[in-house]
């Protein structure tokens, strides 16, 4: 999720919501490989990734259910692609990367 996102998010829910918790996600899973995939993108690189091993207890994928967050905020999130991509300018123009 896009930092704007989850900022709009915690200032409408601030506002808005009397519910005491509230999970804050897309509801959908993306992988490791597939954000490496865009950042390569973006900039011109092949890197490949190193995983580590596993610990016993693991979580192979992870998904906020967001349908009380959905209650309260109805905005569209930034696609991750497009999250990525600003970041990576926001590096570029500082010099950064």
């Amino acid at each position: 999720m896009f930092i704007d996102d989850i900022v709009n998010i915690s200032l409408t829910l601030a506002v808005n919501c009397p519910e005491p918790l509230i999970n804050v996600g897309t509801g959908s899973d993306v992988s490791f490989k597939e954000v490496v995939a865009i950042i390569n993108k973006y900039l011109k690189k092949t890197v490949q990734p190193v995983y580590a091993p596993k610990p016993k207890i693991y979580l192979e994928r992870t998904t906020a259910d967001t349908t009380l967050l959905r209650k309260y905020y109805k905005k569209k999130f930034t696609p991750l692609e497009v999250g990525i991509k600003a970041i990576l300018e926001s590096f570029n123009s500082s010099s950064l990367v």
